[in-house]
């Protein structure tokens, strides 16, 4: 039972950080496409 104990435990904390991981390149694609996108509102101003 202990070693299938620690293999659940190894498949979860696994899981965790891929999941974490993912969590964080989704932020970080939103922040750049938030970073560009204000970025060009602040260079051309609205002229339509």
């Amino acid at each position: 039972m202990e070693v299938i104990e620690g293999a659940v435990e190894d498949q979860i904390r696994m899981s965790s950080q891929i999941g974490i991981s993912l969590i964080v390149e989704c932020l970080r694609k939103m922040d750049g496409y938030g970073i560009e996108m204000g970025r060009r509102s602040l260079r051309d101003p609205p002229s339509l």
